[in-house]
């Protein structure tokens, strides 16, 4: 038997526009949403939550057994047919080869104990106190630490800087897992509990909620963030719907167009729509793709290029976004290359609502470039600098 849900992979908002007309519809009223909730015309019970998406590593499921009523810490083979749950040292070290990770586990199953939580949540390791560094960028001092693709620095001198200074161990937490045994869990992301688990001397419990930092789009990306929601509108009245149903969804071409679109920004590449239909033929080229699915894609050619359309209308949207989020963040981000560090963005946001629909809202063309290229060393990941 498995549990019902868990927060193990989420889908790009962009990525809904191959799950047909609903869900394309959904995409504006999500990027809707947000904008409305950045300028405070949303209300307490809206269908929809967002939060920060931090770039933590490990995911942590941490609370108590309901079976023995002991605390544990686990990975994401928490979601195992057979759970893997890590409830003393001994259980870390039996299990875990990579001494790092083992001194992660180790960190995070004797402080978290601290928070006293009733039931089961999920957590992104953000640091512990070896990973803790302070560093000279662009002429701040930085509390520094780099889990995993983004470098995060809190200017030093600050009450946050201090705070981390002090601590052993900085997380994230994003879900509450609410059900009689595990194997009827169900992640919920709206819990008013998650909101409510506060930082103790030992554990810096970073928030995660869009109303704590201060975000406001200004008057010129409020204007450019409707230019592209009015454009949503205009090319989804535009496209042919039968062709978002059936011709999209094929299982086949579905599963093309994501990996299409994952080894684009891989590569950097953000052309016009009519540009990235021919890159497409050239990809399905390359992969010897079956004839039947070149020919039906090609006689759809002028419906596709209305979907790239609306594809990097989407990514125009994020970036005005993020960009926003990033002017008003306290907590400053980069990216580390072989040679240098570079101020970046950061990842974005989630979004969820109470039907189980959750995606998140990531410049794929700054944070996904970087993600998918620190695997071939041109970026550097915080385990992976040795």
């Amino acid at each position: 038997m498995q549990r019902k849900s868990g927060n193990r992979h989420i889908k790009h908002v962009d990525e809904l526009l191959y799950d047909g007309r609903f869900a394309v519809k959904k995409i504006y009223d999500i990027m809707s949403y947000v904008k409305n909730q950045l300028t405070g015309n949303v209300s307490v019970n809206s269908k929809y939550h967002t939060t920060l998406k931090y770039d933590g590593s490990v995911a942590i499921i941490l609370g108590i057994d309901p079976d023995d009523g002991n605390f544990f810490v686990a990975k994401k083979s928490f979601f195992n047919k057979t759970p893997v749950l890590y409830k003393s040292f001994s259980d870390i070290d039996n299990s875990i080869d990579d001494p790092d990770l083992a001194l992660k586990l180790k960190y995070a199953f004797k402080y978290l104990q601290e928070l006293n939580l009733s039931g089961i949540y999920q957590c992104d390791l953000l640091y512990i106190r070896p990973m803790l560094k302070i560093q000279d960028i662009d002429n701040t001092e930085y509390v520094t630490f780099h889990s995993n693709v983004l470098l995060y620095g809190i200017p030093k001198n600050s009450p946050l800087g201090r705070e981390a200074l002090n601590s052993k161990i900085g997380v994230v937490f994003h879900t509450k897992y609410e059900g009689s045994t595990f194997f009827t869990l169900n992640a919920n992301y709206h819990a008013q509990s998650i909101i409510d688990i506060n930082s103790t001397p030992d554990v810096v419990v970073l928030p995660n909620q869009t109303s704590s930092t201060g975000f406001k789009f200004d008057a010129d990306e409020m204007n450019e963030y409707n230019k592209c929601l009015n454009n949503l509108t205009r090319l989804y009245s535009k496209i042919n719907k039968d062709f978002l149903d059936n011709t999209v969804r094929h299982p086949e071409i579905h599963k093309l167009l994501l990996s299409f679109d994952n080894k684009m920004i891989k590569i950097g590449k953000t052309p016009d729509p009519r540009t990235r239909f021919q890159y497409l033929m050239d990809y399905l080229k390359s992969l010897n793709a079956p004839e039947a699915i070149v020919s039906s894609i090609n006689n759809n050619r002028l419906s596709f290029q209305v979907l790239f359309e609306m594809y990097n209308t989407i990514s125009k949207c994020k970036s005005i976004l993020i960009k926003a989020f990033d002017r008003t963040s306290d907590i400053g981000t980069f990216l580390m290359t072989p040679r240098t560090i570079k101020k970046a963005e950061h990842e974005g946001l989630v979004v969820s609502d109470k039907t189980g629909t959750v995606v998140k809202i990531v410049n794929r063309n700054v944070f996904s470039h970087a993600n998918f290229n620190a695997d071939d060393n041109l970026y550097l990941r915080g385990w992976s600098k040795k």
